[in-house]
Parts: C-alpha cells; structure tokens; sequence
C-alpha cells in the first residue's frame, strides 16, 4: 500500500494530533491543517482506485499524478515530524545544571521561530495540494485510467509445442488420472481440480497440457483467462462460444451471459480451464454459470492464492522442477544441440559449478531459469561472467529484520485495537506466503521458518517498479538507479560505479528515509549528520571498528530502527537515548559489556536484542512498550524485577546465571506467569537447575524452549484445548506418563518436539507407544533420558523428517519385537522419516547384545522406503 498511497494512510492520523494535542498552533495553521485532512482524505481514495488498475494499463496522466501525491505526502510527513520533535524534544542525554538550564531556555527561545517556519511551510504544501487537486479535476483523472490492453502472454503457452515443455509429463498424468478416475476428494469437490502455485512456475503450461491431452473426449472445451481485473462479459462469451444475431457485448448484462452459458452447457460434457484466477467473489460467478450435470463435466482452475484453490475444489500443489530437469532446461537453452540431455551434464567442465549454483537459486521456477538463461546466452562461456549472473540473483531476506523495519517506517498500522505491529505485520507475510509471492524457508529439523525467499522473476519485477517509483535506490554491479532524483529509501550493496558521499549528491540524501548497508561498503556510507530524517538505519554485520564512527548518531531523531549486530563496537554512544521514537536496537554478537544508562529514556522502544553477557542499566523496566527483549541476563534478584513491569512482552530471552536458583525460583515463576501476551519463552540456566513447577504461561504460546529448568510432571496447562498454536516445545519433566506423551501428541500446530525425562535416576523402565493420529505436524523430534524404547505405529507422526532418541542396549532384551529375537522400532511407520540419530548407551551388555542391537537400527533405516541416514553415537565400536 505505500508504493500507492506513499505515507498518506498514516499521515491524515498525524495531522488530526496536531489539532488535538496542545502544540500551541496558531488560529490560521489550524485552519489549513483542516484544510489538508478533509484533500488528502480525498487523495486517499483516488490512489486506491488507480491501485486496482494494473501499471501496464495506466494513462501517463494518472502514473505523474499519483508520483506527485506520493512525492507531496513524504515532504508534508517530513515537515510534521521535524515539528513534532522540535516542539516535545526531551533534554539532551549527558547535560546536567547549568548546560541543561541554557539548553532548556534556548529551545524556549526558539519555539516562536520554530512556530512561523512550520506555518510557511504548511501554506506551501497546501498550495501544492490545491494545485494537485486542480490537475485532478481538470484532466480528468482517475476516469478512464485504461489503456489499450495488450496480449495475454499466457496465451503463446497455449501453443508450445509438446516436445518443448520440460518436466511436465508426470504432474500432466497425475492430473489427468485425478480428473478421468478421480478419487475420493476430487469426486467430493465435484471434479474440479484447482492448479496453485507461485507465479512463473508454469501453472498455465501444465493446465493447457491437461487440457489438449482430454479435450477430445468432450463435447465442449474452453480455455479462459481471467487475470485480475476481467471483462466478464467477454470471459462468458469464450466459454459460450455460441454467437447470438446482433450481438453486442456492451448492451448484455453478466446475468444473460450466466443465464444463457448454463443454458447452453446443461446438456453437454464440458471442459473448461479457468486460468490466473485471483478472487473468490469472480469464481462464485463464474461457478454459477457451469451447470452440476450428470454429463461428465470437468473444470481445471490455476490460481496462485492457496485460500481460492482450497475453496474452489481438489487442491493440486504444482511442485518446482526436479533438479535433472532444470539442469535440461538450462542446457538446452544455452547449448541448444551441443547439449545431449542423456548425459545430465553440462558440456563445459568448468561451467559445471556455478551452473549448479544458478540451479539452486533458480529453485525450480522454470520462469526462472529461462530467463537466466537468456542473460547467459548473451555472455561468454566464461566461469567470472556466469558468477556474476549467479552474485546478482540474491533473493533470501530474514522475516523478523523486514518486520522491524516495516514498522519503524509505518507501512504496519494497526487499524484495531489490541493488535500488535508485529502480530499484523506476521500477517501481511503471511498473506504474501499465501499468494504465493515469497516463499517461508523452513528449517528441516524444526519445522520452522527460517526465512523467506523471493523468486528471482519476482525479484526483477520488484527491483524494477521499486526503482520506477522512486520507493528505493538500489546501487550495486547489477541493478543501478542512479540518484538523480530525491532519494527516499537507499540500498547500499556493492556498486563501484556511484560515490554517495561526494557533494554532488549530499543535498539528494537530505531526506533520506532508510539506509541499508552491505559489509562490503561500509566505507562509502553517507555521512550520518548529512542523514536528518532517517527512520531506518541497518548496518548489521557491517564493520565499524575501522573508522566508522557513530558519533552523529543521537542527532537522527526521526531513528526508529538501529540495527549494530555483528559490527564489533564495544560500547554504545550515551547519546543513543536522544533517540526518542526509537522502536527497534539490535546490538547483539558484539562486545558491549554494558548499555548506557541513557537507553531507558527510549520510552517507545518495542524491540531489544542484546548479547547475554551484556548488562542492562537501572531504570530498564520503565521501558514499558518493550515486546521483545532478548537476551537479558539474570544474575540477582532485581534483574528477576524488571519483568514484572514488561506486561507487553511477546518474545523474552533469558540467561540465568545464578549458582543457586532455590531462592528465587518462586520470584521468577511470579513474574512469568504475569506474562499474558507471552508467546516466545526462552530461558537458559547456565548453571544448576531450577524447578519451574507452579508456572501458567500465556495460550498465545507458540514457542517454548526451557534448557535447565525442570517440571515434576507435565503442566495441566500444557494441553491441546490451550495451546492451539504452539509450534516448538523444548521442556524437560522429571517423571512423563505414557497419557502425558498422548496429550503432547494432541497439540494441533507442534512442529517439534523436545522433551527430557529423568526415568534413568527413577529407574523407570518401560515402553512407550506413539499411536496413530498423534503429532500430526511434527518434523522433528528429539527424546532424552527415556529407558526403554519408544516405538512408533503406524500413522503417528506422518510428516516426521529428523528423530533423535537415547536408546540403553540392555533394556533392549525386555522388548524383543519376535520370538527370533529381532527388534521392531516402528521406523517403517514413519513415512516422511530422512535422519536418525541414536545416542547409545551400551553399560551393562555384553559386545555381542551391542553388535545386534545396532545392526537391528542400521537395518530398520535400509529397509525403510526413503533410506534415512543414520548416526549411531556414545559407545565405542572395538571392530571398527
């Protein structure tokens, strides 16, 4: 929505506080702020609708005007924000009597001159405001914002030939059998099969595949697009291909082309393709046109949303192209004939790696790849050139860092009460995930995701409207945008070519929104002092002990995103607590032994991310907007007490390092269970235990991890009614029942699965059964401490990838599987099952029980249909 509106959404707020808080504005300024509102209110609209209209189908008119509006929306922010801080700046951090008294009535003296200069400027940009609304009126703007609409690209992938399409054989059969003998779900879903997938990965290839393959077992066929904006009289017409005298699609309204399509589909066997669909409403009327008869109709749907295909009909997950066949697609485009795909080999030898590199990148997307391809083609064979190619598709990004810095630069409001920044911006990512336009990177231990990608395609397409719009510069080897006009947002990566710092392009950098710099040119970033209105400043993994200096830095007073991590500072400027919309610091992986005392005036800070070994100053629980607060160190009680005030807390990280914790494990329990918005929990005893017994934690809990800490049994807390969306669990029980594993294996969003028992010191020997339909989502598992052997039925955990268990070899002898002697560990039920881990434990046995016992697992993972790894640890083979 910003590239859009620009900061509209979040500024029309800004201007209704100036009203209403007492900033002492003159009578006339209140008059043309009212002014502003009730214009921009009405700009607000106008850009939405120009939004639904896809850019290739703008007029030139309404793209400048919507570029002015923007431009206008970041100057008028700017304008507010620096009176804003001018007007309720808090006393400088290090100044103290007289130095605090002569600043304080200096900035008394000032605020007549800060008064008149907010007054002319908020008359020159209503002046602007008023000339934008004229042009509005006077061309027209916003009526008949279509261009000439140009060909459907997709329709050329209707006529490839067969021999062209590459890997699509299989996924075309497998749709094929769902559609002509269908099973149990398709036949339920009323034999329409819907199509998903990112875009580029060759839905509407595959579709048209299905589509010659079976169109000559029907009476009548129809190959549609719908796209995001469809004429849907013309879309009936195609499906009804059945012209009427006179006719004239303007003059027909969409219920006669529905009543007359069903009319002339009701007695016939038909197949129809619905391609690109993008909204549930198009479909509902597209549906209600396809007449449910007993002929034998099929309907194919592609969409890249999930949501549609899953309330359209059978979902059909297109997955990426196998690694043979990408290498084919690849090679065949460069090489052409020198290329013998039998051979899956590249033809020159020391293109091979890199080759195989692009490959990975490209993660299937044949869009992907033929579009590098291309870009090859146009090169020397060349190993430097092709790494060139292969440096610029950089495509991973770290969900959490994008959040923290979508929220400081306002894209994330939070339109209703009780919603969190975070919680929405999860959201609007999980929307993307959903429409297919990154995809989450999930770790295949735990489950969970790392981070995201963006597929190359997309990431052109996105580099290119960024750049277009002046939403951000980008200076590297690869995509220049060269900063000729007003730099809003700037990427510093790797370019060569344009010096930031020289005083040509200073005056471009004055407003400045976000700066983000690569490790490699630390050196070249503009000067802090030069960058007054900055919101968003990442220099993580960047090193500054070289002469990077952070001097400058309590002068950026509009920072609300500070990212320091890894850049080998040993101590924060004092100045930092100027800083007072600051919502994100992020120091962590440095050697900062302690923050400055003045970070507790950061009375806005959401996020803060610290090294465990980094002490916190007194005063820190006053920071009471903190959400995350990762990792903070415990070495006494009063650090116990600064979480009590930290009620907002959605994400804690705590090291203890106290040698006893018998005194204040009740303190710690307390103010824990004060947590109610709790759902990330992570506490590290790095020396002793500590008994948590007596603990409630938040149903908001989606990830647990407890090293050191113990319950004496399973917290009734823990339970599937409460913990709906817990996901990862790492927890140690002292004596686990067998129901305690059932009702574990009942929550509905675990990924993984850690769980320590102390049964060897209780000398409890036993089986354990995991039976089927418990841990429906569990990818990895990890059990310690168990005597006697868990074994798994079939159904139990079916998406299961990584296990890892202690095994005693001699409580083996009480659980042979047969009356031979043999062992049935249950990996066979397991049918996602990649790795296995055993931590053996062979006291008490003689070499020969040791010997069968690991010869029964290595069988268990060579028999099993995927042949997971296997490591065996703990014990020493003396044969081998």
């Amino acid at each position: 929505m910003e590239l859009v509106t620009g900061v509209l959404p979040r500024l029309i707020p800004k201007l209704g506080d100036l009203l209403a808080e007492d900033y002492n504005l003159r009578k006339g300024v209140k008059g043309e702020i009212m002014v502003l509102q009730a214009e921009l209110e009405s700009f607000v609209g106008a850009l939405k609708d120009i939004s639904r209209i896809p850019p290739d189908q703008l007029d030139n008119q309404a793209k400048v005007w919507s570029r002015n509006v923007r431009d206008l929306s970041y100057d008028l922010e700017s304008c507010i924000d620096r009176f804003m801080v001018r007007c309720k700046r808090d006393e400088p951090a290090k100044h103290h009597g007289l130095k605090k008294a002569i600043d304080g009535s200096i900035d008394w003296l000032m605020q007549p001159i800060v008064h008149h200069k907010f007054a002319t400027r908020v008359t020159v940009i209503r002046s602007r405001v008023m000339e934008l609304t004229t042009r509005h009126r006077r061309y027209g703007i916003g009526i008949g914002l279509y261009k000439a609409v140009p060909v459907d690209p997709r329709l050329f992938s209707q006529h490839k030939m067969a021999t062209d399409l590459v890997g699509i054989d299989a996924a075309r059969d497998e749709i094929i059998k769902i559609m002509v003998q269908g099973n149990e779900t398709s036949m339920q879903r009323g034999n329409i099969v819907a199509i998903v997938g990112p875009a580029g990965l060759g839905k509407t290839t595959l579709a048209n595949a299905v589509y010659q393959k079976l169109r000559e077992q029907f009476d009548c066929c129809a190959f549609v697009s719908v796209s995001q904006k469809p004429d849907m009289n013309r879309l009936f017409y195609s499906i009804h291909n059945n012209p009427v005298k006179n006719f004239k699609g303007e003059t027909l309204d969409e219920r006669w082309f529905i009543n007359k399509t069903r009319e002339f589909l009701q007695d016939k066997r038909y197949l129809v393709v619905i391609d690109d669909l993008w909204d549930i409403l198009v479909w509902e009327m597209i549906a209600d046109a396809l007449p449910h008869n007993n002929c034998g109709y099929r309907i194919i749907i592609t969409t890249r949303i999930s949501s549609i295909a899953k309330h359209v009909g059978y979902t059909y997950e297109m997955e990426p192209l196998s690694p043979r066949d990408s290498k084919i697609l690849l090679y065949s485009r460069i090489f052409g004939s020198d290329y013998n795909e039998d051979k899956e080999t590249c033809p020159y030898w020391d293109l091979a790696e890199v080759s195989d590199q692009i490959l990975q990148k490209c993660a299937g997307l044949p869009l992907a790849i033929i579009t590098i391809a291309s870009l090859l083609d146009s090169k020397e064979r060349d190993k430097m050139d092709w790494y060139e190619v292969y440096n610029s598709i950089s495509t991973e990004f770290n969900r959490d860092m994008s959040l923290n810095n979508m929220a400081a630069e306002g894209f994330i409001p939070c339109e209703k009460q009780g919603d969190g920044l975070f919680e929405l911006g999860e959201s609007y990512f999980n929307e993307l995930i959903n429409r297919s336009m990154i995809i989450p990177i999930v770790n295949k231990y735990h489950g969970m995701i790392d981070h995201c990608r963006v597929y190359d395609i997309m990431l052109e397409n996105i580099c290119s409207l960024a750049s277009e719009e002046n939403f951000v510069t980008i200076l590297n080897d690869y995509h220049h945008t060269h900063p000729s006009q007003r730099v809003r947002r700037l990427s510093l990566q790797n370019g060569k070519e344009y010096q930031i710092t020289t005083q040509a392009t200073r005056s471009i950098m004055q407003q400045v929104r976000s700066v983000i710099v690569f490790p490699s040119v630390v050196d070249r970033m503009p000067p802090l002092g030069s960058l007054r209105e900055l919101c968003v400043l990442d220099l993580n993994d960047c090193d500054l002990s070289q002469g990077c200096s952070l001097k400058y830095i309590g002068n950026l007073f509009h920072l609300r995103y500070l990212g320091l991590s890894n850049t080998r500072i040993t101590q924060l400027p004092e100045e930092v607590g100027n800083l007072q919309f600051l919502q994100t610091l992020s120091v962590t992986c440095n050697e900062i032994a302690n923050l400055p005392s003045t970070v507790v005036r950061l009375r806005h800070l959401m996020c803060l991310r610290i090294d465990m070994d980094t002490r916190v100053p007194n005063g820190i629980a006053s920071l009471t907007s903190l959400e995350e607060l990762s990792q903070i160190g415990i070495y006494d009680s009063t650090d116990i007490e600064i979480i009590y005030c930290l009620t907002e807390l959605r994400v804690l990280d705590i090291s203890c390092h106290i040698e006893c914790m018998d005194s204040l494990e009740k303190s710690l329990v307390e103010c824990l269970c004060k947590l109610q918005k709790i759902q990330n929990l992570n506490i590290i005893v790095t020396s002793g235990e500590c008994k948590l017994d007596g603990l409630v934690l938040s149903q908001k809990l989606r990830r647990l991890s407890l090293w050191g800490c113990w319950f004496s049994t399973l917290p009734a807390w823990v339970n599937s009614s409460l913990l709906v969306d817990l996901s990862f669990i790492s927890i140690a029980v002292i004596e686990l029942k067998e129901e305690d594993l059932e009702i574990l294996g009942r929550l509905p969003a675990l990924c993984y699965l850690n769980l320590k028992v102390d049964h060897e010191n209780l000398g409890i020997i036993r089986r354990f059964i995991i039976g089927a339909i418990f841990f429906p989502c569990l990818v990895g598992c990890v059990l310690w401490g168990f005597r006697g052997p868990v074994v798994f039925h079939q159904g139990a955990m079916p998406r299961l990838t990584s296990l890892r268990f202690t095994l005693h070899a001699r409580d083996m002898r009480e659980i042979s599987g047969s009356s031979e002697g043999g062992y049935d560990f249950g990996f066979q039920n397991l049918p996602s099952l990649q790795d296995v881990t055993v931590f053996f434990r062979c006291g008490g046995t003689s070499d020969k029980e040791v010997k069968e016992v690991k010869a029964a697992l290595r069988h268990a993972t060579t028999v099993h249909p995927n042949h997971p790894t296997i490591d065996i640890v703990g014990y020493e083979d003396k044969d081998e």
